[in-house]
């Protein structure tokens, strides 16, 4: 569910968060600094629920592929034993 932030969005006269494969407005914000930081916590959230990756890797932020966001999902650096 990635999300962007768009100035003079329809119904927001600030700065938006819009989710991006929906279109839907997700906050109004003033600057876009508080934009931002609403965004950061929405991926938060995402990558404290679940981890999209295979056992051994870890997600580190996104990455586009083929035009998409997708979970950039790196070796993990942790020594299980």
């Amino acid at each position: 569910m990635p999300w962007k932030i768009e100035q003079g969005a329809a119904g927001c006269k600030g700065y938006a968060v819009i989710q991006e494969n929906t279109g839907e407005l997700i906050g109004c914000h003033p600057t876009k600094t508080a934009a931002t930081a609403h965004m950061k916590a929405l991926y938060a959230n995402v990558t404290e629920k679940a981890n999209p990756c295979w056992d051994g890797y870890e997600m580190i932020g996104w990455k586009t592929q083929n035009g998409k966001k997708v979970p950039n999902c790196v070796k993990s650096k942790k020594v299980f034993k």
